[in-house]
């Protein structure tokens, strides 16, 4: 039996971005751990417990750890990738952010599964989300090639 694992560290610094880094912490650890009523209140409505997205049934499975310059969130194994960007992407809707964040994660397994590597990488805005799965890219990529060759 192997297992599969998603690793990923993101350091968001301060000073690269036009939004306050303590409100994705508060919203992380709120949601990390199940405590709602804890949300800062601008996030309450975005947050909701009773949600019906897939996202927010599972925890967070990440470390955070917050000072005056940076964000630094760093994955336990399983991270929650989709209920992370959201948060971002709120806090950055709700500060009307003109910035981007784009972070990395890569896929690994415990023995040399051919389908337990690869990796990914989401660039955020507060309008739009970006995913990139390498898995994804090789495929087309594969797809272009066999096309151009196949005369």
């Amino acid at each position: 039996m192997a297992d599969y694992y998603t690793e990923l560290s993101v350091e968001i610094m301060q000073n690269d971005v036009d939004f306050p880094l303590d409100d994705v912490f508060h919203i992380m650890e709120a949601l990390d751990g199940g405590n709602h009523a804890s949300l800062p209140e601008a996030y309450r409505g975005l947050f909701e417990e009773d949600s019906d997205a897939d996202y927010m049934e599972e925890t967070l499975d990440i470390n955070y750890v917050l000072n005056k310059d940076y964000l630094w969130f760093y994955s336990m194994g399983y991270p929650n990738l989709e209920l992370i960007v959201n948060i971002i992407q709120a806090v950055m809707r709700v500060h009307d952010s003109k910035c981007a964040v784009g972070f990395e994660w890569s896929y690994t397994c415990s023995k040399p599964r051919t389908d337990g590597f690869g990796g990914g990488a989401v660039f955020i805005t507060k309008d739009s989300q970006d995913w990139l799965s390498t898995q994804g890219w090789l495929a087309s990529k594969r797809d272009a090639f066999k096309k151009d060759t196949a005369g």
